[in-house]
């Protein structure tokens, strides 16, 4: 794509190459020509489309060790009570390490992660189980049914009992 017309403004950049200017000047009266907002537009819409990417996980930045042992502490203990301290103790890593980690792979912070993996996993009791919204909390260590529903809310944009409604045959 170009964002000038004028191929004046790109040959003299080209000159000390050695090309057929005049060949490639053919080429460059082919390309599409995108104004500067345009331009800013695909650029906000490839930005937007990478962050989505690295948010659903489809795509991950080389994991690190602290990271690999935080996920799998968190796993190991989703149905109690995590925080930041909690977990930095639990993988012998400072606090800060951990917040910085996380903002680095996930985008996110603890906390947001801590609630992601929280709703997954009471996505599959709701699904395979005829539990009650208050046993799912409790089961994906929400302090409570309430704080369950909002984030679940928050996150999928339906009410958990309404979410498992949509799911049956």
């Amino acid at each position: 794509m170009k964002t000038n017309t004028d191929f004046s403004s790109v040959k003299k950049y080209l000159s000390e190459l050695g090309l057929d200017l005049a060949e490639v000047e053919g080429y460059y009266t082919e390309l599409a020509y995108f104004d500067y907002d345009r331009t800013q537009s695909i650029a906000n819409i490839a930005t937007m489309l990478a962050k989505y990417i690295l948010l659903e996980n489809m795509l991950k930045p080389e994991l690190n060790r602290n990271i690999e042992k935080a996920v799998a502490f968190i796993n190991e203990n989703l149905d109690k009570a995590l925080t930041v301290q909690s977990i930095s103790k639990g993988i012998n890593v400072s606090k800060s390490v951990l917040y910085k980690d996380f903002h680095t792979y996930f985008g996110c912070t603890v906390s947001q992660y801590i609630n992601t993996r929280r709703i997954e996993k009471s996505i599959d009791l709701l699904v395979r189980t005829d539990l009650s919204v208050e046993e799912i909390s409790q089961k994906t260590g929400f302090s409570s049914a309430a704080y369950y529903s909002r984030i679940f809310k928050k996150q999928k944009g339906i009410a958990p009992l309404k979410f498992r409604k949509t799911q049956l045959p």
